[in-house]
């Protein structure tokens, strides 16, 4: 009887052995499933927990510093119709910019989309901060309050886009129209100006084959 009891828990033992490594594999598959279960991406990250306009915001600035342009347009699109925010507006003129350096050929309207941000920035128009109605405001108030982090990187990109900054009682509307019709009338000549050297060409490559 002892015998026999000796050795029912033997084959126990021996079965509880080779049954241990199988369960230990189990469970190190199990926790490694779940990790991979709850893996998300660099954006999904930043709006865990509900989209807010600052996680937009965050995800639009992390797009576009990897070259994901029209994604963090888009971004921006949806943090601004959350909150009023002249940081938002900083963020979305960044990436309206850098769709208009992709172009060849300017649009209009992107590139009047664009001032116009940089404009709110500049002119400190947007959320709580707003200092100026339609770009006007009290002469050194806006001065006085101004954040250089922003309106010092807006004059530079104003500058660079439209060629000079808005006069202090010039409206935004009426600065677009005005830098608008520039721009157009650069596009216009430059396209008028390279069809004028193809046809100069074309009629020297005609002379030649007279002659």
């Amino acid at each position: 009887m002892t015998m026999k009891k000796e050795m029912i828990v033997l084959l126990s033992a021996a079965l509880f052995l080779i049954a241990s490594p199988v369960n230990a594999r189990s469970d190190d598959d199990d926790s490694q499933a779940d990790a991979s279960a709850g893996e998300v991406s660099s954006i999904d990250a930043m709006t865990n927990g509900g989209p807010t306009a600052g996680s937009f915001a965050r995800s639009a600035e992390y797009c576009l510093t990897h070259g994901h342009i029209e994604k963090a347009i888009k971004l921006c699109q949806q943090a601004l119709d959350k909150q009023d925010d002249p940081d938002i507006h900083q963020i979305y003129a960044q990436a309206l910019e850098s769709k208009l350096e992709t172009q060849v050929d300017k649009d209009p309207k992107l590139f009047r989309k664009c001032v116009a941000q940089w404009l709110i920035v500049l002119r400190q128009e947007g959320g709580d901060e707003s200092l100026s109605f339609h770009g006007l405001s009290i002469p050194g108030l806006g001065k006085f309050y101004e954040d250089e982090s922003r309106t010092i990187p807006a004059k530079q990109h104003i500058i660079r886009l439209a060629g000079r900054l808005p006069k202090v009682w010039e409206t935004n509307d009426k600065f677009l129209n005005h830098v608008t019709k520039e721009s157009e009338s650069k596009v216009s000549g430059t396209v008028v100006s390279g069809k004028s050297k193809q046809s100069k060409a074309e009629q020297s490559n005609e002379d030649d084959d007279t002659k």
